[in-house]
This record gives structure tokens, sequence and C-alpha cells, in this order.
């Protein structure tokens, strides 16, 4: 996977033993924009690809809405993968 995302977050944690790099794990967390139900269900959709496709096994969906219409704001995946 590349470490280039349109917007973002990459977190790189490291653990060592005995003075070796013993895992190296990087979390993403993207967060898309919205308009309205159909491409909040695309970014949902595209999210759950990334686990068929063994990118993660563990993944969280977020979606926002504005609080007084209700309407979708963005969709936010988080997920982590293990090197």
């Amino acid at each position: 996977m590349s470490d280039t995302i349109p917007y973002g977050r990459i977190i790189t944690e490291q653990s060592y033993h005995d003075n070796k790099l013993h895992t190296e794990k990087k979390s993403y967390s993207v967060s898309v924009q919205v308009l309205d139900k159909s491409q909040a269900l695309t970014e949902v959709m595209k999210a759950l690809e990334l686990i068929t496709d063994k990118k993660t096994a563990h993944l969280v969906i977020e979606v926002e809405a504005n609080k007084v219409t209700h309407h979708f704001k963005r969709v936010v995946k988080t997920y982590e993968i293990t090197e």
C-alpha cells in the first residue's frame, strides 16, 4: 500500500525487542466529504473492500451528518496495516 493518501493521517508505530525492530504497524485515517446517501454508501462499500482485498483485518467506519438537517457530511475510515 502506498503512503500517499489525498487527505488524512498516517501513524507509524514500531516496537523493538533486543534492539531490533520487532513489528511495525501503520494506522490510516482517511476522511471523504460526501453530499448524499448514495455517495456515503459508496464510500462505505470502498471501506469494506479493504477487508475483502486482505489489506486489513480491523476497520472503523464513521459516518458524520449535520446535526440540524441530518444531511451527510463525511465518511471517515480508520484501519491498521501490520507489516
